[in-house]
């Protein structure tokens, strides 16, 4: 129900110039941490939020907000620029937006890369604001087995994607689960590896497949189109509203990214839950609205970013290697301090080299080797409950 109380309370409470300040201040972090390889949203909100401490809630959630939505974007640039996409939501954006930044087309590309982003961020906020409430109460419905179909038919848009070839689509996605379950199951033991967000990545994947079957040309699409930049980055950035969703009303982070939000919630004194819509309005009015002005103020602070990315077409490529394998090096080693990721990166590049040989889709392998968690957890709970095998799939 509106309450107009409320909104005016949520206004007052944005317009503060320190809480806009942080909402700067988050896109900046939010779209230098995506546009480092390997780093994303996950890191951002959590590089963000020992500073929330001794915030309000209005202004720690507005730089978290911040932070997430613009590491989403900043994946593009990295993805366009130097073919290493800076998140996972962007190994999609990658296919057509690196093909257009070699053609001498980097400027449009990444022009067409924020005005997808913005455009999903924006719709994304305004779907939030109307049906989030609605939609609390339909989230606390779904249980295992509604999540493991979601997360296979995931798995189907991802293999779709992977070209011409059905089966060689499916022999990348069995080898990409596989890498990942390797080790002892996370029921028992500890998953080796980061698990990075699957609902902007799939969702991604989900809008370019949709795009390219619904063109009437569709086999421009990896040659370097604009249509291949579009359809993913409108729709990763689209996932933010609804991964905040079950966040905010149940405590079940809807990505890896937003599970930070509910420790920030907690930490302000407030617990996620159906009814966090109707005892705090005026913060969820603020959320709505902050979310939404993020996405206007990412547009600018975007453009300026792309005037420095597109300048990386300048740089050679002896000195962009051996600074990304650097980089690459020692981040894998940061993660445990062991020598064994390094060789696990060495084994990975060889995959990479061989998949960019045109041998397989690199795509397919990357997401596929991250479909565990929740689909690992999802799986053998609804199984056991209601022989998901035998009634569902």
């Amino acid at each position: 129900m509106f309450d107009a109380a409320a909104l005016i309370s949520a206004l007052g409470l944005l317009a503060d110039r320190l809480t806009m300040a942080l909402l700067v201040l988050g896109i900046v972090l939010g779209l230098v941490i995506g546009i480092l390889t390997g780093l994303g949203p996950p890191i951002a909100i959590a590089l963000a939020l020992p500073f929330t401490f001794y915030m309000d809630t209005v202004p720690s959630m507005v730089l978290l907000l911040g932070s997430y939505s613009a590491a989403i974007y900043g994946g593009s640039i990295s993805a366009i620029a130097v073919d290493i996409p800076g998140t996972g939501a962007a190994i999609a954006t990658v296919q057509d937006g690196h093909k257009m930044f070699k053609a001498g087309r980097g400027g449009e590309a990444l022009g067409f890369s924020l005005t997808g982003s913005i455009i999903g961020g924006l719709f994304s906020a305004v779907c939030l604001a109307l049906i989030a409430p609605l939609l609390a109460d339909l989230a606390v419905k779904f249980g295992p087995r509604e999540y493991l179909a979601i997360s296979v038919f995931g798995l189907i848009v991802v293999v779709r994607v992977a070209g011409q070839s059905l089966a060689k689509g499916l022999l990348v996605g069995a080898l990409g689960i596989f890498l990942t379950t390797c080790g002892l199951d996370e029921l028992n033991g500890t998953v080796i590896g980061i698990i990075p967000g699957e609902g902007a990545a799939v969702g991604a994947f989900f809008a370019y497949s949709e795009a390219k079957r619904r063109s009437k040309e569709p086999e421009k699409y990896g040659t370097g189109i604009p249509e291949g930049i579009v359809a993913p980055e409108t729709a990763n950035n689209a996932t933010v509203g609804g991964a905040l969703v079950p966040t905010l009303t149940l405590g079940m982070p809807g990505s890896p990214a937003a599970a930070v939000l509910p420790g920030a919630l907690l930490i302000q004194g407030l617990t996620p839950r159906p009814k966090l819509f109707s005892e705090e309005p005026d913060l969820m009015y603020a959320i709505f609205i902050g979310l939404f002005i993020i996405n206007i103020l990412m547009m600018f602070i975007g453009l300026i970013a792309i005037r420095f990315a597109a300048q990386l077409i300048r740089v050679p490529t002896a000195v962009i290697v051996p600074t990304v394998l650097l980089l690459s090096f020692v981040g894998i080693y940061s993660v445990s301090n062991s020598f064994f990721n390094v060789g696990v990166l060495l084994g990975a590049g060889i995959l990479g080299y061989v998949a960019q040989a045109g041998l397989f889709h690199r795509a397919a392998l990357h997401r596929l080797r991250a479909w565990p968690d929740p689909r690992e957890r999802a799986a053998p709970v609804a199984d056991h409950r209601g022989r998901l095998g035998e009634r569902v799939l």
